[in-house]
């Protein structure tokens, strides 16, 4: 039995009881889980956005049983702002789509837990994104030529710079400070 952290990029219900999940764990990458929900496991659904502790039997197949799962946080702040929401939702679709499968990354992951804790008190979601995004690439080495992300972190950068210490932005950060 293998204990794992991970972070769930998406989530489908299957049958009436089990959930089926891709996630991204800090010890084993990117796989998929199938996990039967026990009844009083049905509040604590298993859902993309939620960081949770478990316990699988072994990678060998496509879709690993999972037996255990103790959710750890849900990033509940993330889930009050919209904008928060969709830059962390589009986070999560971005590593759906571009992480190798069943490769331990360590550093991408606690690089993750970190910009999406981050990005639950910041101004601008945003660049904590695009800021993630750019370790990736960093890590990963890929370079931009032939990125589908290109225009999403030049857009973002360009929104960024954009951002001036005016009255009303000194005034909401003391706000939000106090």
């Amino acid at each position: 039995m293998d204990h794992f952290e991970a972070i769930c990029l998406d989530a489908m219900n299957y049958q009436e009881s089990s959930v089926i999940a891709t996630v991204f764990s800090k010890q084993f990458g990117l796989f998929s889980i199938i996990h039967k929900r026990s009844s009083y496991q049905t509040a604590k659904n298993l859902s993309p956005l939620v960081k949770f502790e478990g316990v699988i039997q072994s990678l060998q197949k496509d879709l690993v049983k999972c037996s255990e799962v103790n959710i750890v946080c849900s990033y509940q702040a993330l889930r009050l702002h919209i904008k928060k929401l969709e830059m962390a939702a589009f986070l999560l679709k971005f590593l759906k789509e571009h992480l190798p499968r069943k490769e331990p990354l360590p550093i991408l992951y606690d690089s993750l837990d970190d910009h999406l804790q981050h990005m639950e008190s910041c101004l601008c979601p945003q660049a904590v994104a695009a800021s993630f995004i750019l370790k990736f690439h960093e890590e990963e080495g890929i370079l931009f030529h032939d990125d589908a992300t290109m225009p999403f972190l030049v857009a973002t950068l360009d929104e960024v710079s954009k951002l001036t210490c005016s009255d009303e932005l000194f005034q909401k950060i003391a706000k939000e400070g106090t």
